[in-house]
């Protein structure tokens, strides 16, 4: 009885551990130009990251996004998003209780959705964390804080003074040092695209796209890759992989997710969870003996 009790603690410190702090972060808010590009404990201006003014902030990542290979079918793993305003949620979810909720909105929570095993199934998404000011849309979202000589991935909304089918990187502080970081054919993506959100996985931190880094993505509706402006993408070696369908992550296909964030458990956790798995097969063993 006691291993039992000792695995279902064990179980119970995983879940509270594998899901990623949210006391230190960075995002973006729709609609956020002029003086602010982003926010985390320091407000940060355009001109910091190179950027216009009249550019808007449209997804953002540190690229150090512990993001699966694209099996993504054998993986446990999470996936954090925010959603436009107007985006209703399959009945049940998250995203819906709060599109019908008079005083809450829909585009301020940052949600959760796991992909989980066995067998492999997503759940519905569950909001987590409301992080913005009421009013405000959640737009572009990463787990830690950044700051002065960090890199920032981010992608810009469509109007703006550069290419809206291009994830760019930048040192926060050196203006000077934005560049392309991943483009429209790195991408698969065709003529018309905005990328939207992202989660990056640059293993060199090097701003320089290679073979071993890993991407996710969202792109607005209606361009024209789009199925969805809730489908989570993730270029492959042959075009376009779909990761997630609107289904999966509990939303409808006229909704469009906004920010995005996507992992695999820390090594640690996945040690932690086989151990409290060991624990709960050896406490059923001695009661059958």
């Amino acid at each position: 009885m006691k291993i039992f009790i000792h695995a279902i603690t064990v179980l119970v410190f995983v879940a509270l551990v594998s899901v990623p702090s949210l006391e230190a972060d960075t995002y973006s808010v729709a609609g956020d130009t002029g003086d602010v590009a982003f926010t985390g404990f320091t407000d940060y201006n355009h001109a910091s990251i190179g950027l216009q003014t009249t550019d808007q902030v449209n997804g953002l990542s540190a690229g150090n996004d512990p993001i699966p290979a694209l099996d993504y079918s054998s993986f446990l793993y999470y996936l954090y998003f925010s959603v436009n305003p107007g985006s209703q949620g399959v009945d049940g979810t998250g995203v819906n209780t709060r599109y019908n909720l008079p005083y809450e909105d829909e585009e301020e929570w940052l949600y959760e959705s796991v992909h989980e095993l066995p067998p492999p199934h997503w759940n519905d998404s569950n909001a987590v964390y409301d992080h913005v000011t009421p009013g405000q849309d959640l737009d572009g979202y990463e787990f830690c804080t950044l700051g002065t000589g960090d890199r920032i991935y981010f992608t810009i909304a469509s109007g703006g003074s550069i290419a809206d089918d291009i994830i760019w990187t930048a040192i926060i502080g050196t203006p000077a040092s934005l560049t392309q970081y991943a483009d429209a054919t790195d991408l698969w993506l065709q003529a018309g695209d905005d990328l939207d959100a992202i989660s990056v996985q640059d293993f060199n931190l090097d701003g320089v796209y290679d073979a071993e880094d890993r991407i996710l993505f969202s792109l607005t509706s209606g361009s024209p890759s789009a199925a969805s402006g809730a489908t989570i993408y993730s270029p492959g070696s042959l075009g376009l992989v779909v990761v997630a369908n609107p289904s999966d992550i509990g939303l409808l296909n006229g909704d469009n997710v906004n920010a995005l964030e996507g992992g695999v458990p820390e090594p640690s956790t996945l040690l932690l969870m086989s151990t409290a798995l060991v624990g709960l097969l050896a406490a059923r063993r001695k009661r059958k003996s």
